[in-house]
């Protein structure tokens, strides 16, 4: 599957995104010896991605990386329109005239940005440390 992005698509072909156990092993193993003082892995509870997988127009997620003030990893998830755009307002709050709110901002970044309410963004996982799984094939 190609990498980089191609602007003649919207989003990358439909895979199932799925790696055997072994080749997770080895990605988490190689990321936990490369990065020893990285979180180690993180935990969001599943409504929280169910909210966010239930918005209207959401047909998949993307995730950025991220540092807070203090240096301290986050994952942010977000949802994604069938245009490969981020889905950062609610479809929901769309004026009744059908007009688009869209920021300058979001517009220069290809968001999506209809309507004045906030659209279901994750971060705040439960890092590991503290909040580690037992161990298992994908921490050992």
């Amino acid at each position: 599957m190609p990498r980089s992005y191609d602007r003649k698509r919207t989003l990358p072909p439909p895979s199932n995104h799925r790696v055997t156990l072994k080749q997770a092993a080895t990605l988490t193993r190689n990321y936990r010896e490369s990065i020893p003082a990285a979180d180690k892995t993180g935990f969001f509870h599943a409504q929280a991605v169910r909210d966010l997988l239930k918005q209207p127009g959401v047909v998949g997620v993307r995730y950025y990386h991220g540092l807070d003030s203090k240096g301290c990893y986050h994952l942010v998830l977000v949802g994604v329109d069938k245009e490969g755009r981020d889905i950062v307002e609610s479809k929901r709050n769309r004026p009744r005239d059908g007009a688009k709110a869209i920021t300058q901002e979001s517009a220069a970044k290809g968001a999506l940005a209809i309507g004045t309410g906030s659209a279901v963004i994750l971060d705040n996982h439960y890092p590991c440390p503290p909040w580690c799984p037992p161990p298992g094939p994908l921490n050992a």
